[in-house]
């Protein structure tokens, strides 16, 4: 699998750069921000991320 960072423009007017990525032929994750986003959840995955990945160290 090829992992890259992309830059999408957000200007609709601007020019594109022939290296311009589209993001129709990106494939990615579907996030469910209402369950995700909510305070309880971010919560949870934070105080999980600090002692299984950040303390760990």
């Amino acid at each position: 699998m090829q992992q890259a960072p992309y830059q999408l423009p957000v200007n609709k007017l601007t020019t594109l750069s022939k290296n311009v990525v589209l993001p129709s032929t990106l494939n990615l994750v579907d996030l469910d921000f209402k369950h995700f986003g909510a305070n309880q959840e971010a919560k949870q995955i934070i105080e999980r991320w600090l002692k299984e990945v950040r303390l760990s160290q």
